[in-house]
């Protein structure tokens, strides 16, 4: 083709390049980096990565969703943690979650599952909900499904995307 389609041209992409490096254990641990640390979206390196290696979108989708899930449980038991040491702080960020999630009220006790997976499905940071379920201890086993089928969906999208984008640029 007489153009190159180059995604990594901007240098703060770098660290995030040398990351799909690694293969499909750079897409797990950029599951981890993603949900638990830094609030960058995953698209910036899954569709890259299945241009670069062709991987098939449902082991990406599968690594990313692990990485997802385990980068939330960081992010919950900060919410955990963060009630014990800071009980004041943490009931005020309660009520604060608790009114926003007003407008979830047709869900009844099940707004914060609602919020938790159209969150994760939403190109936004998903970090202050992950923090609040933990801080309101929803129940474990209910926020790794969520997070980890949410994920799931949102990287097979993300890896179908780059699929298709393969079958155009090759």
């Amino acid at each position: 083709m007489p153009w190159e389609l180059s995604l990594w041209s901007f240098d703060w992409l770098e660290p995030f390049q040398s990351l799909s490096n690694w293969g499909l254990f750079g897409i797990f641990l950029w599951g981890i980096l993603e949900n638990g640390i830094l609030p960058v979206p995953l698209e910036l390196l899954v569709i890259p990565f299945i241009l670069a290696t062709g991987s098939s979108a449902t082991v990406v989708a599968l690594l990313g969703a692990a990485g997802a899930t385990i980068g939330g449980l960081l992010d919950y038991y900060v919410g955990v943690e963060g009630r014990r040491l800071f009980p004041k702080l943490s009931a005020r960020m309660i009520d604060r979650a608790a009114s926003s999630l007003k407008r979830y009220e047709r869900f009844g006790k099940s707004a914060i599952y609602v919020a938790l997976f159209a969150g994760r499905l939403a190109p936004t940071s998903l970090k202050p909900v992950l923090v609040i379920a933990g801080s309101t201890r929803l129940n474990q086993a209910h926020f790794c499904i969520i997070v980890f089928v949410s994920s799931l969906i949102r990287y097979y999208i993300a890896a179908t995307i780059g699929g298709i984008l393969t079958l155009f640029l090759r």
